[in-house]
């Protein structure tokens, strides 16, 4: 399944990464340059292959480490040529011969030769659709942020460090025990909420449980019937959201994507969540939820903190 994310790469939930390089063995610019500065042993190991005649246009390299894995996709052979079409082409059909035995499960490509490399994306794309599409597993494509109706939570200026820090180191498992604690938390800000989409007012009510009271959130419309949501479809809802990364309203579980809007209003609030323009292949961008895990802490790996609470 491919979807298209406006969005900063390196945020992403794939477990690998697509650089695109060349093979004169540089990373002086654009995305290649941020790769060489967050993955520095990643950029030695490179640039010693291409000094050793040991990496071409048509091969692939992949780079692994405890979190994010790197996939250097060769575009061009000399670091001012322009990217070519067939060159595309040949990491493409490569990656579609080998992701399965390299044990990649998910993936995010740039715009491949596009951008900065000289290629026109309405070139490149069909393409890409069409070595990637059929593939089963999830990728996502990014276009880089969106110019139009902008989103209010965009990340801030990423230092190196923090990057580093994010791709290099496993991320925190957050418990449902926790999800439900923000959530209760997030939903008494204020009294008054206002759907990101449809501009439409509601309110949050949290219940906790008591008794033969199971715990409920409760959605109220100014105008329509109140919606109430079990516990049971909240975990249903969080298992899903570690699973996607990405949040598509269309794919909430549960008959959740029927409330879709609130949700994304509401979770959008907490922390560790930012809302995000996201497409399926041939449909027109939504706003989504991304949702970003902080990275594991010293004390988080003695409590041995790897499976959440069921």
């Amino acid at each position: 399944m491919i979807i298209y994310v406006y969005d900063d790469l390196f945020y992403s939930p794939a477990r690998t990464l697509v650089n695109p390089v060349n093979t004169f063995g540089t990373m002086g610019g654009g995305l290649s340059y941020d790769f060489k500065r967050f993955f520095p042993e990643m950029y030695e190991a490179y640039r010693e292959a291409c000094q050793g005649d040991a990496f071409s246009l048509g091969q692939l390299m992949l780079y692994q480490t405890s979190h994010k894995w790197v996939l250097n996709f060769p575009t061009k052979r000399h670091y001012r040529a322009t990217a070519a079409l067939e060159h595309i082409d040949m990491g493409l059909q490569k990656f579609a011969s080998i992701y399965a035995g390299a044990n990649i499960t998910s993936v995010s490509f740039p715009m491949l030769g596009a951008d900065e490399d000289g290629l026109d994306w309405d070139d490149v794309r069909p393409r890409m659709e069409a070595y990637l599409r059929p593939l089963p597993l999830m990728i996502y494509i990014h276009l880089g942020e969106r110019e139009e109706n902008p989103l209010p939570n965009a990340v801030e200026s990423r230092s190196t460090r923090a990057m580093r820090s994010w791709l290099n180191t496993l991320p925190r498992v957050i418990s449902f025990a926790q999800f439900w604690r923000d959530l209760a938390k997030v939903a008494r800000i204020r009294d008054n909420w206002q759907t990101v989409t449809h501009h439409e007012f509601f309110r949050v009510l949290v219940t906790e449980a008591k008794g033969r009271q199971r715990r409920s959130v409760k959605l109220s419309p100014r105008r329509g019937e109140s919606i109430f949501l079990p516990e049971t479809q909240l975990r249903d809802l969080w298992q899903y959201i570690q699973r996607a990364g990405y949040i598509l309203p269309q794919n909430l579980p549960a008959g959740l994507d029927e409330h879709a809007d609130y949700l994304v209003t509401l979770l959008a609030e907490l922390p560790y969540f930012r809302l995000v323009y996201l497409a399926p292949v041939d449909d027109t961008p939504v706003i989504g939820l991304h949702y970003i895990p902080p990275p594991m802490n010293a004390d988080d790996i003695q409590q041995g903190e790897l499976q959440p609470e069921r």
